[in-house]
């Protein structure tokens, strides 16, 4: 999870798109690992969850580990449903 790490900060660092959430943003808060489970957090925007989905994908082509779609959820709080339906779409989870 180290290199899923740095792969995360590189995006974020390297986009002017990315915005963190508002209760992350103090401490650059963009992701959380627990044993076999990654939660990533970010502003509710198309944009912002672009560059994660990024960082994901190029870790997934490095290390062959994929999220499983089947175990897999988005959270979505304060956002239209229409960029919570672009979101679901973008990951394509449930």
């Amino acid at each position: 999870m180290e290199v899923l790490s740095k792969i995360l900060a590189k995006h974020i660092e390297d986009s002017p798109n990315f915005m963190f959430h508002w209760k992350c943003e103090k401490i650059k808060l963009s992701h959380l690992c627990f044993v076999d489970d990654l939660i990533m957090i970010c502003h509710g925007s198309l944009s912002s969850a672009l560059v994660l989905k990024a960082a994901l994908d190029e870790f997934s082509l490095l290390s062959g580990l994929y999220a499983n779609h089947d175990k897999s959820n988005i959270f979505t709080s304060n956002v239209s449903s229409a960029i919570s339906r672009q979101l679901i779409n973008l990951f394509a989870y449930q």
